[in-house]
């Protein structure tokens, strides 16, 4: 962060995992973000002034469906406990 006086600038680094709904597969997007802010200091403190939003790198890749029988699960679970 560099601070002039009441101003300043900062930059911030991200990673965002952006995975696929239950509907069904799809493709798992990891983003690197960078965010690029103004800020001024008022009288209750800090404030973002402006803010830019950047993709630094992004990887797609294939989203592996999960199964998830819990059925199965809860009936082998009772077996266990019978």
């Amino acid at each position: 962060m560099l601070v002039d006086a009441d101003t300043a600038s900062s930059d911030m680094f991200a990673i965002a995992v952006v995975v696929p709904g239950t509907s069904g597969p799809g493709s798992i997007q990891t983003v690197g973000v960078r965010y690029t802010d103004e800020l001024v200091r008022t009288a209750a403190g800090w404030k973002i002034r402006t803010r830019t939003h950047s993709v630094t790198w992004q990887i797609d890749s294939e989203a592996v469906p999960i199964r998830l029988d819990v059925e199965n699960r809860f009936r082998a679970l009772r077996e266990l406990l019978t």
